[in-house]
């Protein structure tokens, strides 16, 4: 198999109303019809609020090797650098996603919802 897709998906919070649960079935999806995709998790959980993806749930992404989770990063131009396209698969209610912008500011492609504000930042 060539070289493998690689797919990011950034956000500070691992929350579910900014698609983390979309994008790990997403990942199961490609990985069940053969596509060579690694899938790229970032972020954390926000243990304050009750849509966040859990510590638990984080441990069986991983153990399924679905994922790569490396948590929290601060580097996130090497992580838009690393990545062939970025998803956000939001329902949160996005003003503007910055992640979008950026994405897009560093020739990534984007992928996202129909939703107001993430179907702004396209054209």
């Amino acid at each position: 198999m060539g070289q493998s897709i690689k797919s990011t998906r950034l956000s500070h919070r691992l929350v579910r109303d900014k698609g983390v649960l979309e994008f790990v079935e997403a990942a199961r999806l490609l990985r069940s019809r053969g596509v060579a995709v690694v899938m790229r998790l970032i972020g954390s959980p926000d243990p304050g609020n009750p849509t966040s993806a859990t510590q638990s749930e984080l441990r069986g992404w991983s153990a399924e090797r679905i994922v790569e989770l490396p948590g929290y990063r601060t580097d996130i131009a090497a992580q838009y650098a690393a990545a062939n396209i970025v998803c956000l698969p939001s329902y949160y209610g996005e003003v503007l996603p910055k992640t979008l912008v950026e994405a897009a500011a560093c020739g990534r492609a984007v992928v996202t919802t129909n939703h107001p504000g993430c179907r702004d930042a396209i054209d």
